[in-house]
């Protein structure tokens, strides 16, 4: 009912984070403790940019990449 989603990611290097994940009028956003993410797709699907930003020492947001994700085949 809430429409919003428990997203776990782990990497190489031992990290794990765990992002509230939201899906509004075809917007993507990731939400956790220290960082965020917003991604949109392209009208036919096959691209997706997408946002993602860390939060400093001083409460603030900072990006910290943009990341374009074609589908090839």
């Amino acid at each position: 009912t809430s429409r919003t989603y428990r997203s776990h990611f782990f990497d190489s290097e031992g990290n794990v984070s765990v992002h509230e994940l939201s899906v509004r009028d075809g917007v993507w956003r990731w939400q956790g403790e220290r960082t965020r993410a917003t991604a949109t797709f392209s009208d036919d699907g096959k691209t997706q940019t997408v946002h993602h930003e860390r939060s400093e020492d001083s409460g603030r947001w900072a990006p910290s990449m943009e990341v374009v994700l074609r589908k090839v085949v």
